[in-house]
């Protein structure tokens, strides 16, 4: 029986794990598919960074940091037209750490299965 529950349970962390994987590769597909949409999108309306962050840092800070933000600007531009170039890549990745984790979860339900025999044979040797 306590081999059923063990592999019951790496088998369920290997479909959460899964679920984890699809849906992150899901979101990044989707967001990398759309990123060219994102490359002229503007700051909306009445939006002062500024004015936001006035009462919680020195005025000098937050003009240092909208400043800094308005330089950064190109190069996310940059970067979201380059974002779908990027996908195959990172669908290779994503299931190479898939691979990986599913991997050490079934060494993780082989150690389980070993200590499990393990102790059974202790036991088992122990009430003879």
């Amino acid at each position: 029986m306590l081999y059923a529950i063990s592999w019951f349970a790496v088998l369920s962390l290997i479909g959460l794990w899964s679920f984890a994987a699809w849906a992150f590769h899901a979101l990044t597909q989707w967001g990398l598919s759309t990123s060219g949409d994102w490359s002229g999108a503007t700051a909306p309306e009445g939006f002062n960074l500024q004015e936001i962050l006035g009462p919680w840092l020195p005025p000098d800070l937050a003009q240092a940091l909208t400043a800094l933000l308005t330089s950064l600007k190109p190069l996310f531009e940059s970067l979201l037209s380059l974002a779908p170039a990027l996908g195959s890549g990172l669908s290779f990745l994503v299931w190479l750490v898939w691979g990986l984790g599913c991997f050490l979860l079934l060494i993780v339900g082989a150690a389980l299965h070993a200590m499990i025999a393990l102790m059974r044979r202790r036991t088992t040797v122990g009430n003879t």
